[in-house]
C-alpha cells in the first residue's frame, strides 16, 4: 500500500497536469481561431469597401469626362435645336454599357435639377440623405419602388456651359455584384448602412430603407427587441470607426427571431468627405465551433494515450523501485557517512572561524595598548625636540625617537584595518607620484604578458587629501578594466599623471562635471589611464556609471564596479570621466583637487603656530583619560602652551567637574574603564551643550563618524596623538575658519 500510494498521487497529478494543458491548448486554440476569423472577416470587409470605393470614384470621374465631352454637346444641341433625342439615346446607353454598368438611369438637367432637359427613364426617387458634395459632384442617396424598398447613389456633375448630368446607380445591382458572392459561414451576411445607419444595401429588400436601430422594431410588431448591443455598434459605425465587436442581435430573416450572438467586422467606405458602413456578420457558434469539433476529438484522443502510457509507466515504477529497495538503503548509509563527515569539517571551519574573530579582537586590543604606550614615548620625545637646541648633543636621538613613534603609529593603525572590518576610511594627504609608484608595483605583479605598462608622472611635488586604499582600489579597477578591454592580443595600457589648472581641463566634462567641482580650488590633478582595446560605443559610455550596467556579460568583474569607483572618486571631490572610440580604445580620466603641499618631515619638524595670548586666556580645559601615563604627557604639552588645564582619570569626577566649572573644550579618551569617551560627551553636551568635545581613538569605527555629523562630538583624533595634532585640533574647535579643507 506504501508503494503503491505515491504512485497514485503521481498519476492524479499526472491526469491534472494533462487536463490544465489540454484546457490551456483548447483555450489557445480557441482564441487564435477567433483572431482569425476576426481578421478574415475584417479582410473581407476593408475589401468590399475598397472596391466600393473605387467602383463609385471611378464612376464619379467617368461622369465628369462625360458631360465635358463634345458627344455630348453635340447630342443636346441636336436635341435642342432639332427636337432629336436618340443621338442622346444612343450616346447615353453606350457610356452606360461600357463605363458603368450599374447605372441604373441618367437624368440631364439645366443649371437647376428640377429643369429636366432629358432622362433615361421616367422614374420617380425619394430623397434619403446627402453623402458629400464639393465644387466637382454632389453625391446623394435617394430610395425607390413603390415600398422604397429599393436604393440608389447619385451623382451629380456639371460641365462648362452649366448642363448637369445624373448618374442614378442601382446599389442593389452593386450589391449583388460585389457582397452577395462572399460566403460568410451558413448564415452569415454583409451589408451596407449610409452615415446614419440606414440599410442602403442588404440580401433582404424590406430592410432596404430602415433604420438599423430605430425602425426595426416596426417589423416585428410581436415581438419585444433587445436592440441595446447593437446600438453601441451602430454608434461606433456612426463615427466611421473600423473594428470588429462581438454582439446581441437576431437573424432578421426569421419568421420569429430569438437573440443570438454575432460577430461584426466593419469598416467605412469613405466617398469623398462622407462614408457608407460596410459591415460583415457571423454566427458566434460557428466559430465556436470550429474550435472545439477538432479539438473535443484531439482531447478524448489524448487521454487515452496518456492513460496507456502511466499504465505502462505504473508496471515500471513498480519493478523499478522493488529493484532499488536494496540500492537506496546503501545509498542511506553512504549519506549518513558523507554527512558525518561534513559536520566534523563544519565544526573545523567554525573553529577556525573563532579563532580568526578571536585574533582579530586581540588586535584590537592590543593595538589600544600600544597606542597608549605610544603616546607618552611621541609626547616626550616632541616635547623635548621642542625645548631643545639643535645644536644639543642630544637633539638627533630625541628627533630619532619621534620618528620611530610616528612610523610605529602607522603600523598600528594598519593592524587595525586588519582586524576590524567596521574601521572608517581616513583620510590624509598623499603625494600623487608616490600613490602612481605604489599602485604600479600592484600591478606589475597582475598584468598578463600580452599587456604592457607605461607610466609617466608629469609632477612629483603635488598631491591629495584622500584615502590611499580607496584611490589604490580606484586605479587598479581602471587598469584591470583596462586588460579586459585588450583581450589576449598585444596591447598598452599607458598610466599618466599631471597637475593642471581649471582652465585645463579638457574635453568629457558635462556640466554637471563642472558643478562637482568646488570653486575654491584653482589647480587639479589628473590621473589618465588609456588603453588601446577594443573601445565603446557613445552610447555605452553615457551608461558606463550606472549602478549593475556591465559590458562583460556573465564573465564578471574585479568586485570594484565603475559606480562604486565614481562614487569614490566624488568623495574626494573630484571627477571620473570617460572617452572612447570602437576599435581604437579607450581612456578613463580622474580629476581630484590639489591640497596644498606639505613638506616631508617628522611631527618633530613640524611646529604649531603660535596661539594670541588673548585666545588661550578664554580656554579652559578638561582632559580625561584613564591611563595615567597618557594624561600626564597630554597635560604637560597642553601646560607648556600656556593653556589651563583640569585632569582625570575618572569619567564619573568628569561630569562632575562640569557641572562645577564652565569649560570650553573636553579631551577624553574613547574607552576608558566605568565609561565611554561617547557616553562622556553625551551626558557633557547635556549638562553644557556649549562645550566642544574632541574624542581621542585608537580605533575608529563608525559610531564616532556618525557622532561627530551629529554633532555630539567636535572633532576626533586618532591615537596615538602628537602634540601638534592636538593643539591644531583645539584650535580648529574654538576657530571654524581653520577648518576649512
Amino acid at each position: 500500500m506504501r508503494t503503491w500510494l505515491p504512485l497514485m498521487l503521481v498519476a492524479l497529478c499526472i491526469v491534472l497536469a494533462i487536463t490544465i494543458l489540454l484546457v490551456d491548448i483548447f483555450h489557445q486554440n480557441a482564441t487564435i481561431m477567433f483572431e482569425n476569423s476576426k481578421t478574415k472577416q475584417m479582410t473581407i470587409v476593408k475589401n468590399i469597401a475598397e472596391a466600393m470605393g473605387g467602383e463609385i470614384h471611378q464612376t464619379k470621374q467617368g461622369l465628369f469626362f462625360f458631360a465635358e465631352s463634345g458627344d455630348l454637346k453635340r447630342a443636346l444641341q441636336a436635341l435642342t435645336d432639332e427636337g432629336i433625342s436618340w443621338p442622346l439615346d444612343k450616346l447615353v446607353l453606350s457610356y452606360s454599357i461600357y463605363n458603368s454598368q450599374i447605372i441604373e438611369n441618367m437624368i440631364i438637367f439645366d443649371q437647376e435639377p428640377d429643369m429636366i432637359l432629358w432622362s433615361l427613364k421616367n422614374k420617380e426617387y425619394s430623397f434619403l440623405s446627402s453623402v458629400s458634395e464639393d465644387a466637382y459632384a454632389k453625391i446623394e442617396l435617394w430610395l425607390g419602388g413603390s415600398d422604397h424598398h429599393e436604393s440608389y447613389l447619385s451623382i451629380t456633375v456639371k460641365n462648362a456651359q452649366g448642363i448637369g448630368v445624373t448618374a442614378m446607380l442601382d446599389l442593389q445591382l452593386m450589391y449583388e455584384r460585389m457582397i452577395a458572392p462572399v460566403k460568410l459561414g451558413e448564415k452569415g451576411y454583409a451589408l451596407v448602412k449610409n452615415s446614419d445607419g440606414v440599410i442602403i444595401m442588404y440580401h433582404l429588400r424590406e430592410q432596404i430603407g430602415v433604420n438599423a436601430v430605430t425602425e426595426r422594431q416596426a417589423l416585428y410588431p410581436d415581438i419585444k427587441l433587445e436592440m441595446e448591443s447593437l446600438t453601441k455598434m451602430v454608434a461606433k459605425q456612426k463615427e466611421g470607426k473600423e473594428g470588429v465587436d462581438v454582439y446581441q442581435s437576431y437573424w432578421w430573416d426569421d419568421e420569429k427571431p430569438k437573440i443570438i450572438t454575432k460577430v461584426a467586422a466593419y469598416a467605412p467606405v469613405h466617398i469623398d468627405d462622407g462614408f457608407f458602413i460596410v459591415s460583415a456578420v457571423i454566427d458566434y457558434k460557428e466559430i465556436a465551433a470550429l474550435a472545439t469539433g477538432g479539438m473535443t476529438k484531439m482531447i478524448i484522443l489524448t487521454l487515452l494515450i496518456c492513460f496507456t502510457l502511466f499504465t505502462v509507466l505504473v508496471l515500471l515504477i513498480s519493478a523499478y523501485l522493488e529493484k532499488n529497495e536494496m540500492k537506496r538503503r546503501n545509498t542511506y548509509l553512504n549519506q549518513l557517512n558523507k554527512t558525518l563527515l561534513t559536520l566534523h569539517e563544519n565544526e573545523k571551519l567554525i573553529f577556525h572561524q573563532q579563532r580568526l574573530q578571536n585574533i582579530g579582537t586581540m588586535t584590537s586590543g592590543i593595538a589600544h595598548e600600544f597606542n597608549n604606550l605610544l603616546t607618552p614615548i611621541m609626547g616626550y620625545s616632541a616635547l623635548m625636540v621642542e625645548s631643545m637646541d639643535p645644536d644639543n648633543f642630544y637633539y638627533d636621538d630625541a628627533k630619532e625617537i619621534l620618528l620611530a613613534s610616528e612610523k610605529a603609529k602607522a603600523i598600528i593603525q594598519q593592524i587595525l584595518l586588519l582586524g576590524n572590518r567596521t574601521t572608517e576610511a581616513v583620510f590624509d594627504y598623499m603625494q600623487a607620484s608616490s600613490l602612481i609608484r605604489n599602485t604600479e608595483k600592484m600591478i606589475v605583479g597582475i598584468l598578463p604578458p600580452n599587456c604592457k605598462l607605461e607610466v609617466r608622472i608629469l609632477d612629483e611635488q603635488s598631491g591629495f587629501y584622500g584615502n590611499v586604499i580607496q584611490l589604490n582600489q580606484v586605479l587598479l579597477n581602471l587598469v584591470l578594466n583596462a586588460v579586459a578591454a585588450i583581450g589576449d592580443r598585444p596591447g598598452t595600457i599607458e598610466l599618466v599623471y599631471r597637475k593642471i589648472s581649471k582652465a585645463e581641463i579638457g574635453e568629457g566634462f558635462s556640466k554637471s562635471n563642472w558643478e562637482t567641482l568646488d570653486p575654491q580650488f584653482g589647480s587639479f590633478g589628473q590621473i589618465s589611464i588609456t588603453d588601446d582595446g577594443v573601445g565603446m560605443e557613445k552610447e555605452v559610455c553615457e551608461k558606463i556609471f550606472e549602478p549593475f550596467f556591465t559590458t562583460r556579460g556573465d564573465v564578471g568583474g574585479t568586485g570594484l564596479g565603475l559606480s562604486i569607483v565614481q562614487n569614490i572618486v566624488t568623495a574626494h571631490r573630484g571627477v571620473v570621466t570617460v572617452t572612447s572610440r570602437p576599435a581604437i580604445g579607450s581612456c578613463f580620466t580622474i580629476t581630484l583637487p590639489l591640497a596644498e603641499e606639505q613638506k616631508p618631515g617628522s611631527g618633530a619638524t613640524q611646529r604649531t603656530v603660535g596661539w594670541p595670548s588673548s585666545e588661550k586666556e578664554k580656554l579652559n580645559l578638561l582632559l580625561v583619560d584613564d591611563n595615567l601615563a597618557v594624561l600626564k604627557v597630554l597635560q604637560k604639552s597642553l601646560n607648556r602652551q600656556g593653556l589651563e588645564v583640569y585632569a582625570t582619570t575618572d569619567p564619573t569626577e568628569a561630569l562632575a567637574m562640569v557641572r562645577e566649572h564652565s569649560f570650553t573644550t573636553l579631551i577624553t579618551d574613547d574607552y576608558m574603564k566605568g565609561m565611554h569617551g561617547l557616553d562622556l560627551a553625551m551626558k557633557t553636551k547635556l549638562i553644557n551643550p556649549k562645550i566642544s568635545v574632541i574624542l581621542l581613538t585608537g580605533l575608529l569605527r563608525r559610531e564616532i563618524v556618525e557622532a561627530e555629523q551629529a554633532t555630539i562630538i567636535d572633532r576626533y583624533l586618532l591615537k596615538p596623538v602628537s602634540n601638534d595634532e592636538l593643539l591644531s585640533a583645539i584650535r580648529k574647535t574654538i576657530d571654524p575658519n581653520l577648518n576649512k579643507y
